[in-house]
């Protein structure tokens, strides 16, 4: 390798994210939206939270998901097999077991429009959030799914709600552990409830009970 090819390497990377963008321009405007989504679905965060990865998906899933958020199923696959096609994302796996995967990850970099999309601060607080979910579900259920590890609560639940209504979270156990998490802090409010009740009664009882005493004694 000499240094004249190390030179080189940055315009090679380039000239993927032109590829990118030329097949993207030919999509429709459906199609379009379909292709931002799934290239999103197939990014993940590194450690610092930062630089966006690729992120291998099981094929059928992502047919499922985006069939069902966009509504025309054809549509899908048509981008799925244009980008597998061009090279911009790989397949793999046999039959059935198919998964899909962004074939560089310099094309999440030199991608203009789709640099821009995954690299957001509104799309890097989502991804960031599905990361901590997915570790917490993986921790609950590598602990016999103990509540005691049920530990997504308030603010965080419901943005982790939101995430699962717009399908972000059908990978693995994540809308699973999501929807546990929000029966069991709905349980641990109305135990609260229960519990305050049953101190005001008790609170009422007494009260009661002390007045009878002071009337009893004049």
């Amino acid at each position: 390798i000499t240094e004249d090819m190390v030179a080189a390497l940055p315009d090679v990377e380039r000239a993927l994210g032109n590829v990118a963008s030329g097949v993207f321009s030919q999509f429709s405007e459906a199609q379009q939206r379909i292709c931002e989504r799934l290239i999103q679905e197939l990014v993940v965060l590194d450690e610092d939270f930062e630089e966006p990865l690729r992120r291998r998906r099981d094929e059928r899933q992502l047919m499922g998901v985006l069939s069902v958020l966009f509504g025309d199923r054809q549509d899908v696959e048509h981008v799925i097999e244009t980008l597998v096609g061009e090279g911009l994302v790989r397949r793999f796996g046999e039959g059935r077991e198919h998964q899909l995967e962004v074939a560089h990850e310099a094309l999440l970099r030199h991608w203009g429009h789709m640099s821009r999309l995954v690299t957001g601060a509104e799309v890097k607080e989502r991804l960031h959030l599905i990361k901590q979910v997915g570790r917490e579900a993986n921790e609950w259920t590598r602990n016999g799914e103990n509540p005691d590890f049920l530990v997504l609560k308030g603010d965080r639940l419901g943005r982790a709600l939101a995430c699962a209504e717009g399908g972000w979270l059908e990978e693995g156990d994540l809308r699973r552990y999501v929807e546990s998490c929000r029966a069991h802090e709905d349980e641990q409010k109305r135990s609260a409830r229960r519990g305050k009740l049953r101190w005001r009664a008790a609170a009422g009882a007494l009260l009661v009970a002390l007045v009878c005493i002071f009337f009893l004694s004049l």
